[in-house]
């Protein structure tokens, strides 16, 4: 995992007006317990009420699919001592994790190196080349570490995590105007979760790595990609053969006496049917915000399957 300071010669070639910088507002830490440090496409903030019907205080919350983690943080919320077992493919995603948890003042004043010159430009044409110059020097590896993508993440368009074939690996979403407050990435959050995370454990790569944690008095939550969706954003893709990976992980969790909840898009081709005959079978309509500037009227649902045990 790479160190998360930031190189002050790194700031990226855009010209700061010479008034001073905003000042950072301090939120009450009541108001950001629980909540994911991340925007993140497909996080499930709006399925938690369905998906914690389920939770029976299980000493431990294993996620092989982490993404925001939304579930862990609201859970670590209302029970401080919760263990996390975290993975996902992604590790430029858990080292943000982790460079939090280790030393989250620090990783704030990296943040900061970006966001607060980035706030004192004038108008949106300064911030998006502001953003664009450091997405490029991103990209060819002349900046790395965790605090630049974490600012980038709450910059990009909907929070969409995306790279490209030029620059294998490498973060490459669009700029989306989402980052227009002062405390547009919650600094509060960051040091709330921080506290939460102390004792998480965090890992990168594929999701099976994760089936040796299950057990009696643990809480799994398997969320992959979409079935019969897009999926290769990150360059590895996520295909039929890995979908029926996770169909085996379920199994072989619940064999092991773990509580397992599934999360998918419903498809009527009677796929879910077939391969979870004999678990528990429920729908539930979810409208995803795309994108946090537009509003939810007329926004189509999604028919999400929760599968559990």
């Amino acid at each position: 995992m790479g160190a998360h300071c930031a190189d002050p010669r790194t700031v990226p070639p855009v010209t700061a007006p010479a008034h001073p910088r905003p000042a950072r507002p301090v939120a009450a830490p009541s108001a950001e317990a629980g909540l994911p440090i991340l925007k993140w496409v497909g996080g499930k903030s709006r399925l938690l009420p369905r998906l914690t019907e389920h939770y029976d205080e299980q000493a431990t919350v294993i996620e092989p699919f982490f993404g925001g983690g939304a579930l862990s943080f609201h859970l670590a919320a209302q029970r401080p001592d919760l263990r996390v077992v975290a993975n996902d493919q992604i590790s430029p995603l858990i080292d943000i994790y982790q460079a939090v948890r280790d030393d989250v003042e620090a990783f704030i004043a990296d943040v900061d190196h970006y966001a607060l010159p980035y706030l004192a430009l004038d108008g949106k044409d300064a911030r998006r080349a502001f953003y664009y110059q450091l997405r490029e020097q991103y990209m060819t590896s002349a900046v790395d570490g965790p605090a630049p993508l974490f600012f980038m993440l709450w910059c990009a368009y909907s929070g969409l995590y995306r790279t490209g074939k030029k620059y294998p690996g490498r973060f490459n979403t669009s700029h989306g105007f989402g980052a227009e407050k002062p405390d547009f990435y919650h600094a509060d959050r960051l040091r709330s979760a921080a506290a939460h995370m102390a004792t998480w454990q965090f890992s990168a790569g594929d999701f099976m790595q994760a089936l040796d944690a299950t057990g009696t008095d643990t809480f799994v939550l398997l969320d992959p990609p979409y079935r019969g969706t897009y999926t290769g954003y990150t360059g590895d893709g996520f295909d039929e053969a890995d979908q029926l990976r996770v169909v085996e992980f379920f199994k072989a969790a619940d064999a092991r006496g773990a509580k397992v909840v599934y999360t998918n898009k419903y498809t009527a081709d009677g796929y879910y049917e077939q391969h979870f005959a004999g678990y528990r079978i429920d729908t539930a309509s979810i409208r995803y915000q795309v994108n946090r500037n537009c509003a939810d009227v007329g926004r189509p649902e999604t028919l999400e399957v929760i599968i559990s045990n």
